[in-house]
């Protein structure tokens, strides 16, 4: 058997979900068949970056098509980079922003009109429309993040103005009406959990849920200490991260600090913008610490972890990458979604809908380490078992063979 892989991300550095996600695809196809590797990119690598790729990954052709390509927003791309690619990204029509790439269209489909794959992978909606592979069979489309979501959920949680909201609302509207078309030829549609099957049209969804990276060892035990500290990890440079973290620091940090005033809130992440950490330094209940080479030390050295995300898509890898490592976490309803039926509310981690429930929650977990121990202790048994890379692979297998 062969198979095609195109990813609209590369899949190292591993330093967020959606890498980590995109290696265990990778990883998981050349468990079951020969796999063809093709990275097709918004945004340019660097040789070192591309080196490790072939070298490690293997892979095979990379094409870079930046994504204000095909939008009005491309006239500005030269002058203006970075604010050309946020604009189409946030502002351009879909039917454009999602329009075919010509030229690495071209190239994609003539591999595959000489080898005759046996499955095509694509992952991303956006990638396969502009690798021009929405027409190939058999296709399969790992989805994982509900595009039409990140706009909805901004609206939902009020983290944009009015204008901006209307703005949203008309590209999650573009959304929901080109999905099922754009999906209308897939052999599967993967998304991370089950409630996203009604969203995307699709005729054959099949729910793949997000794994841990597995290449960092699973806690042998939970852990047991009396910290103080309280752990973030994300990367920086996404909205939704950044508007939960605010709101967490603005909302539900003074409340613990008040009730145990050397409570501390660690963050650990890549790609933080520099306004925002010079906003973080501000607050003295608060250590950003940056991108670090290895996240475990920070693990076993906190209490718990909190995932207070209002918006964005998916399922939040935050949550069982927590339990993995031995502590529990206290997350919104938003970074809860995707695990209610593994992990429910109470057993494992503890939700909290209101700055004022996320507060009670943390305080009473700072001040009482035999109940973290507890449900870190059931979250790690339900991570080990569901959310493992042999589980991945074992969901891989089963759709590509049923």
């Amino acid at each position: 058997m062969r198979i095609l892989y195109v990813s609209g991300i590369s899949p190292f550095p591993s330093n967020n979900g959606g890498r980590q996600r995109t290696k265990l695809i990778l990883e998981g196809l050349r468990e079951i068949a020969d796999v063809d590797f093709v990275l097709h990119s918004g945004w340019p690598l660097d040789e070192n970056t591309l080196g490790t790729l072939r070298a490690e990954f293997g892979l095979t052709d990379y094409y870079v098509t930046p994504d204000p390509v095909g939008t009005i927003f491309e006239a500005i791309l030269d002058a203006k980079p970075a604010l050309s690619y946020r604009w189409a990204r946030e502002y351009a029509s879909r039917q454009n922003y999602y329009s075919e790439a010509l030229e690495a269209a071209s190239q994609i489909n003539a591999r595959c009109d000489r080898n005759h794959y046996d499955f095509i992978v694509v992952r991303y909606l956006r990638c396969a429309c502009r690798s021009g592979l929405l027409h190939r069979t058999p296709l399969i489309i790992d989805i994982d993040d509900v595009d039409s979501d990140f706009f909805n959920s901004a609206v939902e949680a009020r983290q944009v103005g009015w204008l901006k909201s209307l703005m949203y609302s008309r590209q999650a509207r573009q959304l929901s009406r080109l999905m099922p078309q754009w999906l209308n030829n897939t052999k599967r549609a993967w998304i991370s959990k089950a409630e996203d099957a009604a969203k995307i049209g699709a005729p054959h969804p099949w729910v793949l849920p997000n794994a841990v990276d597995t290449d960092r060892p699973a806690a042998e035990n939970p852990v047991a200490n009396t910290s103080l500290e309280m752990l973030f990890v994300g990367a920086l440079h996404w909205g939704p991260n950044q508007m939960g973290l605010r709101w967490f620091v603005d909302a539900v940090l003074p409340l613990i600090a008040r009730e145990i005033p050397s409570a501390k809130l660690r963050i650990v992440g890549s790609a933080c913008p520099d306004e925002f950490s010079r906003w973080l330094a501000d607050h003295p209940n608060v250590a950003y610490v940056g991108e670090v080479p290895d996240v475990a030390p920070y693990y076993r050295a906190s209490a718990f972890s909190v995932v207070p995300v209002h918006s964005g898509a998916g399922s939040h890898i935050k949550v069982p990458e927590s339990l993995y490592q031995g502590i529990t976490c206290v997350c919104t309803p938003y970074g809860h979604r995707g695990y209610e039926a593994t992990i429910p509310n109470g057993q494992g981690l503890l939700v909290g809908a209101t700055a004022e429930d996320m507060a009670t929650h943390c305080i009473d977990l700072l001040r009482n380490p035999a109940k973290r121990l507890e449900l870190a202790e059931f979250g790690l048994n339900v991570t080990k078992r569901k959310y493992t890379k042999a589980a991945f692979i074992s969901g891989i297998r089963q759709s590509l063979l049923e």
